[in-house]
């Protein structure tokens, strides 16, 4: 391991290489889930429900978000209504496409 503070920015690795990296187990997730939906696309509620059911630590909303809107991976396709199960109150949702 190299002290990345000593080294010359143009030398430096271009991935961190220290350490366990939680989003890249989460966009593995992502990735498995949305191809196994119809259309390569689902809601935000559905993908974190998936991702937080099939991964050790799960993930915050504000971290999902982060990570569906800034990979290129990821497109946001719309908005939809939806009825939240337990309150029954209505809200709107966005809609998350695969794009590979």
């Amino acid at each position: 391991m190299t002290n990345n503070k000593r080294t010359e920015f143009s030398k430096r690795p271009s991935t961190a290489k220290v350490g366990n990296n939680n989003n890249s187990q989460r966009v593995t997730k992502i990735k498995q889930y949305l191809s196994s939906c119809e259309d390569n696309e689902s809601d935000f509620h559905s993908i974190w429900l998936y991702v937080n059911e099939n991964t050790k630590y799960g993930v915050v909303s504000y971290n999902l978000a982060n990570i569906l809107s800034k990979r290129k991976e990821f497109v946001k396709v719309g908005k939809q209504s939806v009825k939240n199960p337990t309150t029954g109150v209505w809200g709107r949702t966005t809609i998350w496409r695969l794009v590979e």
